[in-house]
């Protein structure tokens, strides 16, 4: 499963930027995944309720690392529109995209199948087609 490939893919960009993920399974399911810059660890729910968010959830989580934001931060899939939380979602989108499009050729660049399935919200698609080379 290409999602499976794609936590791989994550975690490997956590380890090398010295991040922690601890992945948990204590949680309720509408716990959120968060984020703690200054430990630079992140917690990922595993009984999140759609497995395909988790994805977008560890990029977004890891952006908040890379980005050297402040606080701990905790994953919405909400439209939640403050500069940081947009600027997490950004970073997270262009991860995701490095790995999802490596081996697809431009022209079949295609932002709604790779939005559906990480379960990326509409709200960012404009954004997610500014970085696809064919425009949809």
């Amino acid at each position: 499963m290409m999602i499976d490939y794609t936590m791989d893919f994550l975690e490997q960009l956590a380890s090398d930027h010295n991040i922690k993920i601890l992945e948990t399974k204590q949680l309720k399911p509408d716990t959120p995944s968060s984020s703690n810059v200054k430990k630079r660890k992140v917690v990922l729910n595993m009984l999140t309720p759609n497995k395909n968010e988790l994805p977008f959830q560890l990029a977004h989580e890891i952006a908040h690392i890379l980005n050297n934001d402040s606080g701990i931060l905790y994953f919405s899939s909400t439209s939640n529109h403050s500069k940081i939380e947009t600027n997490a979602n950004k970073l997270a989108i262009k991860i995701l995209m490095k790995y999802y499009f490596a081996e697809i050729p431009e022209d079949e660049c295609n932002v709604d199948n790779f939005m559906d399935y990480y379960c990326i919200p509409e709200y960012l698609r404009d954004y997610t087609i500014s970085l696809c080379p064919q425009r949809q």
